[in-house]
């Protein structure tokens, strides 16, 4: 804190897409970074930028139709990270297989091998974020949690009957994946839950 207020002159970025948890740092008044650091959201892509961007990556020898640019863009919400990997896989395997054009089918393996599979770029990088984040003490029980929702059970005794937890140490768990925004809350005719 104390060379972050001596150094006027010097601008330090934080970066991260654990949103929640950069704010408590720097946005909570009882935080030594308190009011130190401008918050800048940056978004993805607009479209037009995300199919410059695709067009780019994959050269100008590989047709690409608008509707899998329309679908590339929506599944990446233009994040120029994700969509860097899934065209630069998408052009490796287009080469590989000798086609000049996207078809649906190469565009399937692709988004197969890169979102479901452990050798995938994006998997890996969700996996290691996950396991990183929640490194603590109990990280079986939030995957466990992950698990529950994603098989939707999303009220939050369902969720510990499911994982057989008791109830009264499921704030502390779904606090934590609301924090790193793994997961969000919600208000239904029926009562909270979470997805």
């Amino acid at each position: 804190r104390k060379k972050v207020m001596l150094n006027k002159e010097i601008w330090y970025l934080i970066s991260g897409s654990a949103i929640r948890m950069l704010l408590r740092i720097t946005a909570n008044i009882n935080q030594p970074n308190f009011e130190h650091f401008y918050r800048i959201e940056l978004a993805g892509f607009d479209y037009e930028h995300s199919k410059r961007l695709i067009n780019n990556f994959l050269g100008n020898n590989i047709e690409i139709g608008e509707s899998t640019i329309s679908f590339l863009y929506d599944l990446t919400d233009g994040v120029p990270f994700y969509l860097g990997i899934l065209c630069q896989s998408l052009k490796n395997s287009l080469i590989e297989k000798g086609f000049n054009k996207v078809e649906n089918n190469v565009l399937s393996e692709v988004l197969i091998k890169e979102l479901y599979n452990s050798s995938g770029r994006i998997y890996n990088y969700f996996e290691n974020t996950i396991s990183q984040s929640l490194a603590s003490r109990g990280r079986g029980v939030f995957l466990e949690i992950l698990k529950a929702i994603s098989r939707n059970f999303h009220r939050p005794n369902e969720i510990c009957r499911e994982i057989k937890i008791p109830l009264s140490s499921f704030p502390s768990f779904i606090k934590r994946l609301i924090e790193l925004s793994l997961v969000e809350k919600f208000n239904s005719g029926t009562g909270k839950g979470y997805a």
